[in-house]
């Protein structure tokens, strides 16, 4: 166990703040209180190889738990965290102790209790990497772990530090363990990665769907198949095109020797992945199809741009699509596009009412309604 730092009676709390509760803050607080905390890296979470968390409050600890365990990360609801902050730890530690048994804490206030409670992409996530369910503990109340050993991230949101690559070992790893889930995979067809269903989709994108599914495009909703299928397709396509966001994480599960992957951004200026991907694919296109948040504003002045809502630019999506040889314009209507768009920016507002309850949220939300060319359903 050359790779594991060991460390003994360390409490483990819940985390009381995790990046998809807290975006714009220091998002990591829980899970060890490592001894001589400000002298940590490896144990500590780290982006860049540089410890970005807060030393956990302290805690009367309720639990014990008398065997040893390998330190994992957090067990959340939100899919993308889950595998880009939680999960690359998993295989250097088997790597070193194949009889491992792991340790996730959870954010207090999302409701889970146990291994059963967490999300089905949790567990599939353990199945992946043949994790069972008898080696993992659930830590939801402040807990004594009499041993703790910890592996480094083989990867990290950002990136390592100092420009280093993604492990050699590790992709290989993670290939086998493809090769063993999936087979032989035969590459071909472009797939559309879709957020049509999720709350925070660009808006019109069910329009989207329509015009790629008459170009011959597969359009792919991630979460309407269990973790093995939607790795199967991604790993089978020649070209992925994500509607960016959290499914994007998933192909950080699978080796290098992917297709082509193209990113539409929804928001401005963010290039997911960029730290992942060119290890993993042939040819890696962040695309900026012009989207404007529609978003409130805090008292400070602080725009709620990880609530809002991303309106492309019609033209630039569609030139989007024509540049990757895609006719998507020949099945487009821009009226049926304007009116779904529509129809997402006011279930938007429905359920972001909130945002607009102070007169600067609801004048922000007006100002990028208008920007977007749908001034006409600003808040009154």
């Amino acid at each position: 166990m050359n790779d594991l730092l060991a460390f003994e009676d360390v409490p483990i709390v819940p985390f009381a703040r995790l990046p998809y509760k807290n975006p714009g803050r220091t998002p990591f607080q829980g899970g060890p209180c490592w001894p001589e905390w400000d002298r940590q890296t490896v144990a500590r979470h780290c982006q860049r190889g540089v410890p970005i968390d807060t030393r956990p409050e302290d805690a009367a600890c309720e639990v014990t738990l008398d065997e040893p365990v390998a330190w994992a990360g957090a067990a959340t609801v939100h899919f993308g965290h889950q595998i880009a902050d939680f999960s690359t730890r998993i295989l250097p530690t088997l790597r070193e102790w194949p009889e491992a048994t792991f340790a996730f804490a959870v954010r207090t206030g999302d409701g889970i209790n146990s291994l059963a409670e967490t999300p089905r992409f949790f567990r599939e996530i353990l199945e992946w990497f043949s994790v069972p369910p008898e080696r993992v503990r659930i830590v939801s109340r402040p807990t004594l772990a009499r041993r703790v050993l910890v592996a480094p991230q083989a990867e990290q949101v950002l990136g390592l530090g100092e420009n280093l690559p993604v492990p050699r070992w590790y992709l290989d790893a993670l290939g086998d363990i493809a090769h063993r889930h999936l087979g032989r995979i035969e590459r071909g067809g472009t797939v559309f990665v879709s957020r049509s269903r999720q709350v925070k989709r660009l808006a019109g994108e069910v329009e989207l769907e329509t015009a790629l599914g008459r170009c011959g495009v597969e359009v792919f909703r991630p979460e309407e198949h269990p973790l093995p299928t939607q790795l199967a397709r991604y790993a089978g396509a020649d070209r992925l095109i994500f509607s960016e966001g959290s499914a994007v994480h998933g192909l950080q599960l699978l080796g290098g020797g992917l297709g082509e992957v193209h990113l539409l951004g929804r928001r401005p200026g963010s290039k997911i992945g960029k730290w992942f991907l060119p290890d993993r694919a042939r040819r890696v296109e962040w695309i900026d199809i012009g989207c404007r948040l529609v978003c409130g504003e805090s008292p400070s002045g602080t725009r709620f741009i990880h609530r809002g809502m991303p309106v492309p630019d019609e033209q630039r999506l569609l030139d989007a699509f024509r540049v990757m040889g895609i006719p998507v314009a020949r099945h487009w209507d821009s009226s049926r596009y304007r009116t779904a768009c529509e129809n997402d920016l006011r279930l938007w507002l429905e359920k972001n009412r909130w945002q607009a309850s102070r007169a600067e949220g609801a004048e922000a939300i007006r100002t990028s309604l208008a920007e977007c060319g749908f001034g006409h359903l600003g808040p009154g």
